[in-house]
């Protein structure tokens, strides 16, 4: 929620569009810290907060019946992922794209921050899945659990078969979008919430 209200107030302060003060470029670079929550427009800002509230949503949905220590270490990265390596990815990707071309136009928006959670709610999804199967299987069997097993096979098979089947698509290729943030956001999305869960689902499983 903190950062979708940074993204609101940076909104409603008049911080908005690629000309703004707090956008990114190679002669605003003060933009690496805060371009995430500059948007070019209304649509542009609702886009993104939608999908960060559904996409935490959804992981939120998911770790409710999972022990603490993986609510904990869930929290953990999605804190991670919306204030330090989601936006930082995005913007030194495109500095360094900016750098290496012609091209000098500012950046902004939280795609790249966007793809990052959606990763996580997908590593989460596909780390439960045997958790739930274990739990809905046992003597005391939940119907909560049964439906969160069939749903997280559900979500996962939705993701890759997106990803397979178009990924010009999943990854939102349009004309003058940043799908290298988006591409980038994403892959080390799934790299640092494998590097946290992991260890935390084997010592549990």
């Amino acid at each position: 929620m903190v950062f979708v209200l940074l993204c609101i107030l940076f909104f409603v302060s008049g911080f908005k569009g690629e000309s703004s003060y707090l956008s990114l470029s190679l002669d605003k670079p003060w933009g690496i810290f805060t371009s995430t929550y500059v948007h070019a427009d209304f649509n542009h800002l609702w886009n993104n907060i939608s999908a960060i509230l559904i996409f935490s949503s959804m992981i939120f949905v998911v770790n409710m019946w999972v022990p603490k220590k993986i609510r904990k270490t869930i929290s953990s990265t999605m804190l991670v992922l919306l204030f330090f390596t989601g936006p930082l990815v995005g913007s030194l990707e495109y500095l360094i794209w900016l750098a290496t071309s012609s091209f000098d136009v500012s950046s902004v928006g939280a795609s790249d921050v966007v793809y990052a959670v959606s990763a996580l709610a997908l590593v989460s999804f596909g780390l439960n899945i045997p958790i739930f199967w274990k739990v809905s299987s046992g003597r005391r069997k939940s119907r909560a659990a049964t439906f969160l097993f069939i749903v997280g096979i559900f979500i996962v098979f939705i993701f890759f078969f997106s990803l397979i089947q178009s990924p010009e698509v999943f990854f939102s290729v349009a004309p003058g979008v940043d799908v290298l943030a988006h591409v980038f956001g994403f892959i080390i999305g799934l790299l640092v919430s494998l590097r946290f869960l992991l260890p935390v689902y084997r010592r549990l499983m």
